[in-house]
C-alpha cells in the first residue's frame, strides 16, 4: 500500500470515529442539558416554555414592573396547563398564562402540565422558571436620586434556591418540609410585647386591635412574628400544644404525618381569652407535610372570627405556600382571610422589607396611619384663587418646626408636577425628618428629603416624612383645584 493509500485511511478512520461519537453525543446531550424550562417524558415528549415566539432558555426571565407577557406551553400531546405562582404580590399569572409583574422581587412560575402518553394513560410534569421583576425606567434612581426604590431595594428571596425546590410529585415530602430549619438569628433575648396567654387574665398592655399568634419548632416562624410585630406593634402570642412534641427530627415527622393522617385537632395550652377584642389576626406556621401544622387549625377553629381579617405567614423548605393558605381559609370560617406571606426557612433573617412591603400592601393601616394625624391644623390657600384646603398636622417634630416656621407668618411655595402622582415645591429652609416607610394617597402632605413639601394626588411608596393630611379630598379635586404644571400655594396656620 502506497503512502497516500496510507494517510486515506486514516483520515478516513478519524471521520468515522468522529461522527460514532457525534451520534453518540446527539442521542445523551438531551438528558443531561434538560433544564428547569422543560421536561422530557419516558415517550419522548418534549414540553417547553414560551413567551410569545421565544423559547425561555434559562432560568430567570427579566421582567419591567407593570408589565404583562404570555407563556406558553409547547409540546405534543399536551391535554392541558394549570399555572401558579409562589408569590402572587411580587408576580401573579393568571389561568391563561399571562405574566402580571407586580413588584419588584423575584416569584417562581410553575407549569403543572398533563401529557397524554397513550389512549388511556396520561401523566403529570412540572415545568418552572424564575421572574425577576424589576423598577421600570421612569423609576430608575439614576434619574430621580433617592425618590424612587430600585430593584436592589427588595431581597430576591429565590436567588439560592435550586431544581430541588419543586417536589417532581405532588405527593412527594421533602424532609425539608417539616424542618422548619434553624438561622442564625438571634430571638432568646427578644424584649418585644409578648403576651403570656396560658394565664386567664388576657388583658394586654397593648392598645393595638392586632394579635399576631404563631407556631414555632426551632423559631423561623417566631422571627417573622417579631418583624411582624415590630411593623405593626401588635400583641404576640406563641401557639403551644399540650403535648410536646419530640426533640429529634424523624421523630416529630412522624408525628406530624399521623396527625395529618388522621386529621387530629392536638390539644392547646395557648388560650386567648380576650380574642374578642382583636380584628386582625396574623397566623404563622411552618409547613409541615406541605400543609399547616394540625395545631393551627386547633386554634382557627376554636374561635369566632366572623368579621375579622386573618393573615396567614409562613415559611418551608421547599414546599409552596397555597395548600397551607387554604387549610386557613377552611378552618377561620367567617373570616376574611387577605393574601398570606411565604419565604424559604434559610431566608427568614433577611426579608424585613418583603414583610414591610407586604402588610403595607394590605392597607391594614389607613385607620392607624389616620390616628397619627392629631389636631394643629394648617390652611394651604391655591394661588390666587379662594381655594382653601385645610390640613391636620402629624404628630412629629417636622410638623412642629413647620409650625414654628409658619409663626414667623405665610409660607408661599412653587410647586410643579412629579410623575403624574404629586405636587413638589422648596420651602427654602430645612426641617427635621422623621422618615418612614409610607404608602401615600390623596392629601397626603409630605416632607422630602427635608427642604420640600409635597402634596400628594396619588400613590406612591417610599420613605418619607409626614407632615399632615388634607382628610376628604380625592384625586380629582386635588387635580381641579391644582391644575396641570406650575403652581403656588400659600400655607397658614389655622
Amino acid at each position: 500500500m502506497n503512502k497516500k493509500a496510507m494517510i486515506e485511511k486514516k483520515v478516513y478512520k478519524k471521520v468515522t470515529i468522529i461522527m460514532i461519537l457525534l451520534l453518540v453525543m446527539a442521542a445523551v446531550l438531551p438528558v443531561f442539558h434538560m433544564t428547569a424550562v422543560q421536561a422530557v417524558e419516558k415517550t419522548g415528549n418534549l414540553v417547553q416554555l414560551q413567551i410569545g415566539r421565544k423559547r425561555i432558555t434559562k432560568k430567570t426571565y427579566r421582567m419591567e414592573q407593570g408589565t404583562k407577557k404570555k407563556l406558553n406551553t409547547v409540546g405534543k400531546a399536551i391535554k392541558s396547563v394549570q399555572f401558579y405562582s409562589n408569590k402572587k404580590n411580587v408576580a401573579s399569572i393568571s389561568k391563561t398564562g399571562v405574566i402580571h409583574a407586580k413588584h419588584a422581587g423575584t416569584a417562581k412560575i410553575t407549569a403543572v402540565v398533563k401529557i397524554r402518553t397513550s389512549q388511556t394513560k396520561q401523566e403529570k410534569k412540572k415545568i418552572w422558571l424564575k421572574v425577576k421583576v424589576v423598577k421600570s425606567e421612569e423609576q430608575d434612581t439614576s434619574k430621580t436620586p433617592d425618590r424612587i426604590e430600585d430593584s436592589s431595594g427588595t431581597k430576591d428571596l429565590s436567588e439560592t434556591e435550586d431544581s430541588s425546590g419543586i417536589n417532581s410529585s405532588e405527593d412527594t415530602i421533602l424532609p425539608t418540609d417539616i424542618i422548619d430549619t434553624v438561622n442564625t438569628t438571634d430571638i432568646s433575648n427578644s424584649t418585644s410585647n409578648d403576651t403570656n396567654f396560658t394565664d386567664s387574665n388576657t388583658e394586654s398592655e397593648n392598645a393595638s386591635n392586632i394579635l399576631i399568634a404563631y407556631f414555632t419548632r426551632s423559631g423561623n416562624t417566631e422571627t417573622l412574628a417579631n418583624r411582624i410585630q415590630e411593623k405593626t406593634e401588635g400583641t404576640k402570642v406563641k401557639i403551644e400544644t399540650v403535648k410536646d412534641y419530640s426533640q429529634d427530627y424523624s421523630g416529630v415527622y412522624d408525628e406530624a404525618m399521623k396527625e395529618k393522617e388522621e386529621n387530629a385537632r392536638p390539644e392547646l395550652k395557648t388560650i386567648v381569652d380576650n380574642m374578642a377584642e382583636y380584628d386582625t389576626i396574623f397566623i404563622g406556621y411552618p409547613i409541615w407535610h406541605g400543609d399547616t401544622p394540625m395545631a393551627i387549625r386547633t386554634f382557627l377553629e376554636s374561635y369566632d372570627f366572623t368579621g375579622k381579617k386573618i393573615i396567614p405567614f409562613c415559611s418551608s423548605g421547599s414546599s409552596s405556600p397555597e395548600i397551607s393558605f387554604e387549610s386557613v381559609k377552611a378552618s377561620a370560617a367567617g373570616a376574611d382571610v387577605l393574601d398570606g406571606f411565604w419565604t424559604r426557612g434559610t431566608e427568614v433573617a433577611n426579608v424585613k422589607d418583603e414583610i414591610d412591603e407586604w402588610i403595607d400592601r394590605l392597607g391594614i393601616f389607613k385607620k392607624h396611619e389616620e390616628e397619627k394625624i392629631m389636631g394643629n391644623k394648617i390652611h394651604i390657600t391655591v394661588g390666587d384663587t379662594t381655594t382653601v384646603f385645610t390640613a391636620e398636622l402629624a404628630n412629629n417634630s417636622s410638623a412642629e418646626a413647620l409650625k414654628d416656621l409658619l409663626l414667623q407668618g405665610p409660607l408661599t411655595i412653587s410647586m410643579s408636577d412629579y410623575a403624574n402622582m404629586e405636587k413638589v415645591g422648596s420651602i427654602g429652609t430645612s426641617l427635621p425628618r422623621n422618615d418612614e416607610h409610607i404608602v401615600t394617597e390623596a392629601g397626603d402632605i409630605i416632607l422630602y428629603q427635608g427642604n420640600s413639601l409635597v402634596i400628594y394626588y396619588d400613590t406612591n411608596t417610599w420613605n418619607f416624612t409626614r407632615i399632615g393630611k388634607i382628610k376628604n379630598v380625592t384625586k380629582d379635586q386635588l387635580l381641579e383645584a391644582l391644575g396641570n404644571g406650575d403652581v403656588t400655594v400659600t400655607i397658614t396656620l389655622a
